[in-house]
């Protein structure tokens, strides 16, 4: 564990561990500092330290013994000290000024087979991790993809490799399914949630704003003049945003009329000739959903022109879907937040499950497209 010079100097005059605040030399010294604020020096004075081995102390850094933090943090309770909000601000300012060293490694836990299998699954996976990777760079740390499939002991061979390396930092990656679940020693780490694909256990987590989403897609619809809203989904796509897109659009159709109100095509996977009936059935006069290249193929079939006969709304734009109208998640601030909260809960010594999760909810861009009238 980490010492810095001159603290084995100083413990020759230090107190035994655990009692030095009950001696009369620590009770002198508590009431000499109790006429003036209590400063770090102060605290290091009387935990018998280095000034900078107590501030490490104080922010839990990893590298300082567990016995020399208690020691710290209880001289620092003694004496009453606050760390000074201006100077920590200065601090953080000389900090993001010049450029990070290395600070350590997050682990980006991905249950995929082998590393970078997610590319290949969801173009946004890619656009989190990017954001993710360019904003721990910008701290100075190194994000580190960890494979964790589905098997007996790929968890535990996990945990001992990063507990063997230091890593505390867990960035828990968007599951190949929806409605997974994870057996960790939580207590040993800092980890955030990208999505909702993880239900087990509650963590905090960073993901999209999917009901402002669609409230925002419907409110682009009805200043057109759209009035018969359709909603497409996949049953996974569906899982995976914790049914919020539904649930906004049932706030939706309460402000609606009845007849203007077309219930969502919910499909365990793209089927086209289940959306072809609904279509027929309900006839509405923009769609909206994920995939819509899909939507936009199956209409060509039909005969249908975009927007002239029925207008289009993707909630998550891709790449293949350039000039439609819709959504931008902007996945890299998904990644990039992600990274922000997880370095923040590790300076707070945020280990663990927490009490009450906290979910940070990032808003999407209306990207203005050819695919409305």
């Amino acid at each position: 564990m980490l010492e810095l010079p001159g603290d084995s100097m100083q413990r020759k005059f230090r107190a035994p561990r655990c009692t030095f605040l009950h001696s009369s030399r620590s009770r002198a010294y508590a009431s000499t500092v109790d006429q003036r604020n209590p400063t770090l020096k102060d605290v290091a004075d009387a935990a018998g330290v280095h000034r900078a081995t107590a501030s490490r102390a104080l922010n839990n850094d990893p590298r300082i013994s567990e016995a020399t933090r208690l020691r710290v943090l209880e001289a620092a309770g003694a004496l009453g000290y606050r760390a000074d909000p201006l100077v920590s601000l200065l601090m953080s300012h000389r900090r993001t000024a010049t450029t990070p060293s290395f600070q350590g490694v997050i682990a980006y836990l991905t249950r995929y087979e082998t590393p970078g299998a997610w590319q290949e699954f969801s173009e946004s996976f890619t656009r989190i991790h990017q954001g993710a990777t360019h904003a721990a760079e910008r701290h100075g740390y190194a994000l580190e993809e960890f494979c964790v499939p589905q098997v007996k002991g790929a968890v535990a061979t996990f945990q001992r490799v990063a507990l063997a390396r230091g890593i505390q930092c867990i960035l828990l990656a968007p599951l190949p399914r929806p409605n997974g679940h994870l057996r960790l020693d939580w207590d040993k780490f800092n980890t955030i949630g990208i999505g909702y694909s993880l239900i087990r256990p509650e963590i905090h987590r960073v993901a999209t704003d999917h009901f402002g989403c669609l409230i925002l897609a419907t409110r682009q619809a009805r200043r057109r003049g759209y009035r018969r809203i359709g909603v497409t989904l996949n049953g996974q796509v569906n899982e995976r945003t914790d049914r919020r897109w539904l649930g906004a659009l049932l706030v939706e159709h309460e402000r609606s009329r009845p007849e203007e109100r077309i219930p969502p095509l919910v499909t365990r996977d793209w089927d086209e000739a289940a959306f072809l009936e609904w279509y027929k059935v309900h006839r509405p006069e923009v769609i909206m959903g994920v995939h819509m290249y899909r939507v936009a193929d199956a209409l060509k079939k039909m005969g249908l022109r975009v927007p002239e006969d029925v207008g289009l709304i993707s909630l998550e734009l891709r790449d293949r879907e350039k000039g439609m109208s819709g959504i931008d998640q902007n996945f890299e601030q998904i990644g990039a937040t992600a990274v922000h909260n997880v370095i923040g809960m590790f300076h707070r010594g945020e280990r663990g499950l927490p009490v009450a999760a906290q979910k940070s909810l990032i808003d999407g861009n209306w990207v203005e497209g050819s695919t409305l009238r």
